[in-house]
Parts: C-alpha cells; structure tokens; sequence
C-alpha cells in the first residue's frame, strides 16, 4: 500500500482531486484495524506522499468534513508529516 500510495502521488495534477477522500478513508482504516507498528510506519510513509500533493483547501476541506475522532487522528498524521516527512528548508 505505501509504495501504492508513493505511485499515486507522482500523479499530482489528477489525483489532488481525489486526496481528501484518500487520506480520509486510510484515517477510517487506521481506527478500525489495529495495525503492527512497523506496517503503520510504512503505511504513513505512504500516505505522507500523497499529503505532499494537498494544497490549504484540501487541508481546510479535511478539517471541515471530518467527525471528531477523525480529526484528531488527522491531525496526528499532519504532525508526523510535518516532523518527519515535508521539507523545511534545514539539514
């Protein structure tokens, strides 16, 4: 799935359309399977590239859309994506 998840995100330009509800049906996954650490870690390394391909309205769309358990499984996964995952300019 996360080498899936990398493939897609290569398609920006026809998958940002489509982003929200990927990101929101992997939150669903995530919350109802009890996934093994290692595979989460490989699964969000996944997710994490198409994350790269959202833009402020599919972030503000997610955030609106979202119930309360899933918003902060959300926003969990844009904190990991933020610490571990986007560039920021540092080395």
């Amino acid at each position: 799935m996360s080498r899936l998840y990398t493939e897609i995100a290569k398609h920006k330009a026809t998958i940002v359309k489509y982003t929200p509800y990927i990101i929101s049906n992997y939150i669903r996954a995530c919350q109802q399977t009890n996934f093994p650490q290692k595979v989460k870690t490989l699964l969000d390394s996944g997710i994490w590239c198409v994350m790269d391909t959202c833009e402020a309205f599919e972030y503000s769309l997610m955030l609106t859309t979202l119930v309360s358990d899933d918003k902060e499984t959300f926003k969990l996964l844009v904190t990991g994506y933020n610490k571990h995952h986007k560039f920021d300019g540092k080395t």
